[in-house]
């Protein structure tokens, strides 16, 4: 059996507990296909799915990556983060240090590592965010940042506050729980009413209001003037406590 199969037979097992325990099927479903596919194209699950799958069976992130791959997720301390990279919290960018000799086997690896790394920036982007690899290991730079600052990893979600998943200024990040997260997302490229959780409903030729808010889907009604319907919309985010950032286009 593959890895992907083993995954999604995986994934049929949990969705009984995770609808039980109040999960949301949709999100684990599109979770694990993401952790299926980098599984199947990269080897492994990227840290910040591995968060996703934890937060959708709402179980600890090591016991999700376990559950899932059968290993547990490799950690780094801030001493040794300190020791192997610095960063800059005013621009969000990790730059390799220098190496001592003792990391390495060989005179020639040492020399090698440190004249082809030292000194440049760390961590390449996929779908947008920087990911680093330390021993192997990928990680993603904004939880990288949380710790180099803070210590530890956020205990949930880290929201990139501008939306600018590639901007890792620590004042561009904030630790937040999973649903306050979704509370601040930028407004999707094929959105026509140029405001979020407003569409228009052609067969009643309506603008039609919803929200996503305390676990489930909310409808504010139908309206025939578009301003009325973004009103509605906008009195509901201030309801829910979105972030003020919410809805805004994506730069």
């Amino acid at each position: 059996m593959s890895k992907v199969s083993d995954i999604q037979d995986k994934i049929e097992i949990i969705q009984n507990i995770c609808l039980r325990l109040g999960g949301n099927l949709s999100g684990i479903e599109m979770t694990a296909n993401v952790a299926a596919d980098e599984i199947e194209n990269e080897g492994q699950i990227t840290q910040e799915t591995c968060m996703a799958m934890a937060t959708m069976m709402k179980a600890g992130e090591d016991d999700a990556l376990k559950l899932f791959t059968g290993k547990k997720l490799a950690s780094i301390t801030q001493k040794k983060l300190k020791e192997l990279l610095s960063y800059d919290p005013k621009t969000g960018i990790f730059v390799w240090k220098r190496r001592p000799l003792e990391m390495f086997k060989t005179l020639r690896a040492w020399k090698t590592w440190n004249t082809r790394y030292c000194g440049e920036i760390a961590g390449s982007i996929k779908r947008g965010y920087c990911h680093i690899r330390i021993y192997e290991k990928g990680h993603l730079a904004h939880r990288l940042a949380w710790l180099y600052v803070y210590g530890e990893y956020p205990e949930e979600d880290t929201d990139h506050i501008n939306h600018r998943s590639g901007d890792n200024r620590i004042a561009n990040l904030r630790s937040v729980t999973h649903e306050e997260n979704l509370k601040n997302k930028g407004i999707p490229k094929n959105n026509k009413s140029g405001y979020m959780g407003v569409a228009w409903c052609k067969s009643r030729s309506r603008w039609v209001a919803n929200i996503s808010a305390e676990g489930r889907q909310i409808q504010l009604g139908r309206f025939k003037d578009l301003s009325v319907a973004i009103w509605v919309r906008q009195m509901s985010e201030i309801k829910y406590s979105f972030h003020e950032n919410h809805g805004i286009i994506n730069p």
